[in-house]
Formats: structure tokens, C-alpha cells, sequence
């Protein structure tokens, strides 16, 4: 079944000009609403750029806790900043995350 484990979407074949009935678009639809994570192949992110995320992710979450709440989110209009642990209501609360837009290179998940 799905929800037995992450579902794999090859990104190749996405295109912005054909989103509209994209078999991608399906794919992505269906995983993150049955499972709520995918794995993207074919994306064109370079290694390196995956790898330095991971790094500066671990970097900051390794900080001690008063230094990562300077930067705990505080206005839910974006998705900028530090979530502490159980700071949203999630069913299991798992896990802390902390989020940066476009110009940050991604987002990093602890």
C-alpha cells in the first residue's frame, strides 16, 4: 500500500507549461496526500547544493536551544523560520523544523 512507505516521483518529465493533468502533478497530489513526503528523482538539483543543505541543517540544529529561538517563526504568513519541538500540533508532534524561502536554497528538518 502507499502509506507503507515514501513514494518515489521522477521529475523529469515535469514541465510548467503542461501542470494542468501532469501525470507528475498526480503523483505528487496522491503522495503527499496519502503519505505526506515523496522522494523527487530527476529533480536537476545538483549534489552539492543537497549536500550543503544537510550540512548547514545540521549545523543549526546541533546550536544550542536559546540560539536556534532566536529564529523561532512567529508570523504564520510565511514559512520562514525555527519550529520548536511540538510548537505546532501535529499528529505524532515528531519532530522540529525550520524553514527558508526560495533565496534561502531550500529548508532544512531535524
Amino acid at each position: 500500500a502507499l502509506g507503507d512507505k515514501i513514494p518515489v516521483v521522477d521529475f523529469q518529465s515535469f514541465s510548467k507549461e503542461s501542470l494542468k493533468g501532469s501525470q507528475v502533478v498526480k503523483e505528487l497530489h496522491e503522495a503527499f496526500q496519502n503519505v505526506g513526503f515523496v522522494y523527487l528523482t530527476n529533480h536537476g538539483i545538483e549534489k552539492e547544493l543537497i549536500n550543503r543543505a544537510f550540512d548547514v541543517a545540521s549545523e543549526f540544529f546541533s546550536l544550542a536551544e536559546a540560539t536556534k529561538k532566536q529564529y523561532v517563526r512567529t508570523d504564520n504568513s510565511n514559512n520562514n523560520g525555527y519550529v520548536m519541538l511540538e510548537q505546532e500540533r501535529q499528529s505524532p508532534p515528531m519532530h522540529k523544523k525550520f524553514f527558508i524561502d526560495l533565496e534561502g536554497q531550500g529548508s532544512a528538518q531535524d
